[in-house]
């Protein structure tokens, strides 16, 4: 009876065991799932906004959206958002200016 108790113990111990395990990885993954920095030089991004838009860039700025960077180009009174990974424009709009 003591012998069929340790292995229900062992077996439990094991089971709570590979459960952790499970959860380790889980958060191991997770973090590896974190974005790299920009491969586009904030210069690049100015210029493709500025031909974008047709203007001179009065302000740019890197942000964080989600998982990916992007760069925020603010030219005369409009503002393009550039992908910081390909150079890409995602879009454009005009600024809020109150």
């Amino acid at each position: 009876m003591k012998t069929l108790s340790k292995i229900a113990l062992v077996g439990l111990v094991s089971v709570a065991g590979f459960v952790g395990l499970g959860k380790l990885a889980s958060a191991q993954q997770a973090s590896q799932t974190v974005t790299t920095a920009p491969q586009v030089p904030i210069q690049q991004a100015v210029q493709t906004a500025e031909a974008t838009l047709k203007g001179k860039a009065t302000r740019a700025e890197l942000i964080k959206e989600g998982n990916a960077f992007v760069y925020e180009v603010e030219v005369d009174r409009q503002q393009a958002a550039i992908d910081a990974t390909s150079g890409q424009v995602i879009e454009t709009y005009a600024s809020c200016i109150l």
